[in-house]
């Protein structure tokens, strides 16, 4: 179920390279990432715009830029709620949002088509993107998954051996993390 209040404050999102803020979110974050460094890049960003946001992210590749803005966030969760329902959009408004073709996706300043989105968890509470770069050739793509408060994205890239498989793997499983902690 989504925030009850609307998200307002998502230019607050601290974007932290390899630190995490607290001990608690470096354990349940880096420490998985570290110990499983099968994705590109990755990351954790609060889109409640309530409360300390909890902020992860990770790049390994210095041939990957990785830096996902607030606005990119707030534009990702258009995905899966609109910012003031009491419950996540339907898979008939998601597909009326891409029908539309106003929506654009972006993850640090690189646009991605959307391929699909695919329910999990308790009752289908949580939901996963999947994205594909609009590079022509790439072999790059992104898993967005959410928990309540939490948007996880998870790069990967055949082509560099990071395939989408273990990358939707972590994205949920941070995500699944992410809910299971009340965030």
């Amino acid at each position: 179920m989504p925030p009850s209040s609307t998200p307002s404050a998502l230019d607050s999102i601290i974007c932290i390279e390899y630190v995490c803020q607290d001990e608690a979110t470096e354990v349940a974050f880096y420490g998985q990432y570290k110990d499983n460094p099968s994705q590109v890049a990755a990351g954790v960003y609060d889109f409640s715009g309530t409360g300390t946001p909890i902020t992860f992210q990770r790049c390994d590749d210095q041939a990957v830029s990785f830096d996902v803005t607030p606005d990119e966030i707030g534009n990702l969760k258009k995905l899966w709620w609109d910012g003031s329902s009491a419950a996540w959009t339907t898979d008939a408004e998601f597909d009326e949002l891409l029908r539309s073709g106003s929506f654009i996706a972006k993850i640090a300043g690189e646009e991605y088509r959307v391929l699909k989105r695919t329910p999990f968890g308790d009752e289908d509470s949580q939901h996963y993107i999947t994205l594909k770069s609009k590079k022509a050739g790439s072999k790059q793509g992104a898993i967005v998954a959410h928990a309540d408060y939490t948007a996880v994205i998870s790069i990967f890239d055949e082509e560099k051996s990071l395939p989408l498989g273990t990358a939707l793997t972590c994205a949920v499983k941070y995500a699944t993390d992410c809910k299971d902690q009340g965030f």
